[in-house]
């Protein structure tokens, strides 16, 4: 028997345009791959029935009246699924909205910008499709409840996956919002502590003073008012894992008796003359910059070094466009099913407006946005109209008549400007700076060409390929960077 990774991939190519599936077909075989083609539904069907493939690509769009929804539920529904990828033409964005919450893998628009991009989406959903969670790993559902196909959120899984069953200490750092716990609790999911308990703490939410007893529970008599022992969430959570959510606010006293915990797996409950052993896994988080807390001493060092066995960044949401649409929709269908709404998905405009909006309060704000419109709205479609006032504004504002036009930036003023700069006491992380100043150009240079890569690419002296190899080693390659004009 050959190998899954021996054996040349196997896909499926549906598309009505005899041009589309030509190129397409050219493609898989400098890849290499097997391939079979369908001009419809029914020719697509007939393959899925007969033959196992790891990848489909489908138009949502099969001419006469057809829909590609069909082929991808149906490659969705078997036992060995295979990824999909759907293609769109403008105007059919929302129906590939509707094969994303079907359970394709993504979508790119046609006409393709290069064959590049979609090569580069080929190698992502191939490199999605696992075959071992088909037969029926427990893993693949160590991710359940977090949305997201991003490459910097797919890398946090692959992490995951490696340490699950390890008893490191996990630091997941990131802006309020982003859903840290839930990437705690998939650590937990995924790992053989599974049937045991995980237990959130709030550190920032519990007053200081009762703190400790929370965490490690107290003895009849420990102070006035403890009439009985009681648990700590660290004895609650044995076998399991404790997730000490925002660490960043815990008061420096108390981080010594963590820190003690961390080192002899045993606590000391408040009064108890002896410790007690615990066993149980550690993930953490803090939106706080713990490296700046240790320098201003509001953070003990040894307890960082501790908590930061194996670091994890989670990404803003904002970094992560590829996912905003497809979070969007889950979460429109978890709040109407719980509301007993009957909302119907995004208008192609509503989708625009969500994409063109930067998220500063990431999920959690997008989540907020999300109820408030289905509990406000009536039933159907959500228009761009219907999402708040800051949202549904206009993605390209002309500037009134009166306004001096915004002058180019000078590279001669950049450098200047540079020399005159004076690092703080702390100094800089110079490859982050570096990282985040390409960042910020690339942006402008995309902004500046209205998405057009290639002049983009001009406007910053590389190389079109040069400037796509950037976005994707940045994880940046989706979502409204995909066409060369618009938003996805």
């Amino acid at each position: 028997m050959v190998a899954a990774e021996e054996r040349p991939y196997n896909i499926l190519v549906v598309d009505a345009e005899t041009p589309i599936r030509m190129a397409l077909e050219a493609l898989l075989r400098k890849k290499r791959c097997r391939y079979a083609s369908a001009r419809d539904a029914a020719e697509a069907l007939a393959w899925l029935q007969r033959e196992r493939f790891d990848l489909v690509i489908t138009d949502v769009q099969l001419g006469a009246g057809q829909d590609g929804l069909e082929v991808v539920r149906a490659a969705v529904a078997q036992a060995s699924a295979p990824a999909v990828l759907v293609l769109a033409a403008l105007g059919s964005v929302e129906l590939a909205l509707e094969a994303v919450k079907a359970g394709a893998w993504d979508f790119m628009e046609k006409p393709f910008a290069s064959l590049e991009e979609l090569e580069a989406a080929i190698d992502a959903a191939l490199a999605h499709h696992r075959p071992e969670a088909a037969a029926g790993e427990e893993a693949g559902d160590a991710f359940a409840g977090i949305v997201g196909s991003d490459g910097a959120v797919r890398a946090i899984f692959e992490v995951i996956r490696r340490l699950a069953d390890t008893d490191a200490t996990v630091l997941l750092t990131g802006e309020s919002g982003t859903g840290k716990e839930l990437f705690a609790r998939a650590i937990h999911e995924a790992s053989q502590r599974r049937s045991r308990p995980f237990v959130p703490v709030n550190c920032g939410a519990i007053p200081e003073a009762l703190l400790e007893s929370e965490l490690f529970g107290s003895r009849k008599g420990a102070y006035t008012g403890a009439s009985s022992d009681r648990q700590g969430r660290f004895q609650a959570a044995e076998g399991g894992t404790i997730f000490l959510d925002e660490i960043g606010e815990m008061p420096v006293a108390l981080q010594v008796k963590l820190l003690r915990v961390l080192q002899n797996r045993e606590i000391q409950p408040v009064g108890a003359p002896t410790p007690v052993p615990v066993y149980v896994r550690v993930v953490a988080a803090t939106h706080v910059k713990l490296e700046e807390a240790v320098a201003a001493g509001r953070f003990r060092e040894d307890l960082y070094w501790r908590l930061n066995v194996i670091p994890i960044q989670v990404p803003a949401l904002r970094e992560r466009r590829g996912d905003i649409l497809a979070i969007a929709s889950h979460v429109l269908e978890r709040v109407s099913a719980r509301l007993g709404r009957r909302a119907e998905g995004f208008t192609e405009e509503a989708a625009r407006r969500i994409l063109a909006y930067s998220w500063p309060g990431n999920v959690r704000e997008l989540e907020n946005v999300i109820e408030r419109v289905v509990i406000l709205k009536g039933p159907g479609r959500i228009h761009a109209e219907d999402l708040p006032s800051h949202i549904q504004a206009p993605l390209h504002k002309a500037a009134p008549p009166s306004a001096a036009p915004q002058a180019p930036l000078s590279v001669e003023a950049l450098l200047h400007a540079a020399s005159q700069w004076r690092l703080p006491p702390g100094g800089v992380e110079l490859p982050r700076l570096i990282a985040a100043l390409e960042d910020a150009l690339i942006d402008a240079a995309l902004e500046q060409s209205g998405g057009n890569r290639a002049e983009a690419a001009r406007l910053l002296g590389l190389n079109r390929t040069t400037l796509v190899e950037r976005l994707k080693r940045r994880g940046r390659l989706s979502g409204d960077q995909r066409g060369e004009g618009g938003a996805r």
